[in-house]
């Protein structure tokens, strides 16, 4: 039975027709997007490369996620160590002016040991960031062990506290009169002399932190009295 162009365009005008044809468009149309969102995956169930494509896809997205979220961990360690810098750096509106203030402790911690420097320099400033910047001071001194010990401690006493940027220790083994021995003026290259391996010269260089941001409080002021 054939069925002519006219008998087609007869049934098309009709109710029913219409119907049917509408109802032919929206099952073309759900299939087209069923291809277009889900032929991969239909494909996948149906092809086991293509399984094992997703497989690697997912294995690789896993792997990247993880180095993303290690690299996260890191940065908030980082802000978490930068702000007890912060906290605890110096604030010349709170401590006075670094370039005076420092040196002037590092002075008064060796006297309060009745120990005299070999050399004390003037304090240098160097920019770190927008917020921080550091003031360095060098130093000198020689003594005995026990001496030199405690002026480390003492330096490291001060508020707020300062760390080395270097410090080097080496023996003193400089001939030296022995103690009590008397002076032969006749013969100096005679003089009874002795190396004191008990003494050490030390030099280094004290770093404070500070920083231009004011007003800190609470958590974010942790200074130590």
């Amino acid at each position: 039975m054939t069925v002519s162009k006219e008998q087609i365009r007869a049934f098309v005008a009709t109710p029913k027709g219409k119907l049917v044809v509408a109802c032919a468009v929206l099952v073309l149309c759900w299939v087209v997007l069923l291809v277009y969102f889900f032929g991969d995956a239909i494909t996948a169930f149906g092809d086991p490369r293509s399984l094992e494509k997703a497989k690697r896809e997912l294995a690789r997205q896993k792997s990247e996620y993880e180095k993303i979220r290690v690299r996260y961990d890191e940065l908030q360690e980082q802000k978490k160590r930068y702000r007890a810098i912060t906290g605890s750096a110096w604030e010349e509106s709170r401590e006075d002016q670094v370039k005076t203030k420092l040196h002037n402790n590092v002075t008064a911690a060796a006297s309060k040991l009745e120990f005299k420097l070999s050399r004390i320099g003037s304090v240098n400033i160097g920019r770190l960031n927008n917020e921080l910047y550091y003031a360095d001071i060098d130093l000198a001194a020689d003594g005995n062990l026990d001496e030199i010990i405690n002026l480390i401690a003492a330096m490291e006493d001060i508020r707020p506290a300062p760390s080395w940027k270097q410090l080097v220790l080496r023996p003193d083994n400089r001939p030296r009169p022995r103690a009590n021995s008397g002076i032969d003026s006749l013969n100096l290259a005679m003089q009874n002399l002795t190396i004191e391996r008990t003494r050490v010269m030390m030099s280094g260089t004290l770093r404070v932190i500070c920083t231009d941001a004011p007003g800190r409080t609470g958590s974010e002021r942790t200074v130590q009295k």
